[in-house]
């Protein structure tokens, strides 16, 4: 008897675990959509294994189906390509970080790849195809420094928590990524979570 107790015991601690990991892979990813240019993609990276990754990897072993790419990443991956991102000082008052122009693969050469233009809109939602029509800034663009001011590195801008930027590719203008920082959290476990869509001009 005390041995029947015993496995129904585990059997329940490992389907609270399974209901547990199910809620928050649906969480994850349930679709938003935005008003004007419909779902509204999350994406994330870590510069260190979070503990919903060190989970999902565990799980993975379990099952015998190990993650086709590792989890800790070298940028969020944004439509097609990646977007470099670094944490910079995180504290309870200041949380931000740079995203980067450059191409942040190894493969990528440091080649440019992003162009960027700030608005002062806040949330996703707010923002419309009128908003679109702006300036974009590449990497090393010499007047980098006049409109982001300290912010500008030349590879890179400086961005808070909370921040919505444009984002398109260099070799694919007619496409624009409306991109919101959600959460930035570091330096000792550097993360970011964005929230983006997609607009085809």
């Amino acid at each position: 008897m005390p041995n029947i107790a015993r496995n129904r015991k585990r059997v329940s601690l490992v389907v609270i675990l399974v209901a547990i990991f199910l809620t928050g892979a649906w969480f994850m990813h349930r679709t938003e959509v935005h008003p004007q240019f419909g779902r509204i993609y999350v994406a994330g990276m870590s510069e260190h294994y979070t503990y919903w990754q060190f989970a999902r990897l565990i799980v993975s072993k379990w099952l015998h189906r190990l993650p086709q790419k590792p989890y800790y990443d070298l940028g969020l991956q944004v439509g097609p390509d990646v977007l470099g991102w670094s944490s910079h000082e995180n504290s309870p008052s200041k949380r931000d970080g740079y995203i980067y122009m450059r191409n942040p693969l190894p493969s990528g050469g440091n080649e440019p790849l992003w162009e960027f233009a700030l608005t002062t809109k806040r949330r996703l939602s707010e923002v419309t195809s009128d908003d679109l029509k702006c300036e974009y800034f590449g990497m090393n663009d010499p007047r980098g420094t006049n409109i982001f001011g300290a912010a500008w590195t030349g590879a890179a801008i400086l961005v808070p928590e909370g921040q919505l930027f444009f984002g398109r590719l260099v070799t694919n203008r007619s496409v624009t990524y409306v991109i919101r920082l959600a959460k930035q959290r570091g330096p000792d476990r550097s993360a970011m979570r964005i929230e983006y869509v997609v607009v085809t001009n």
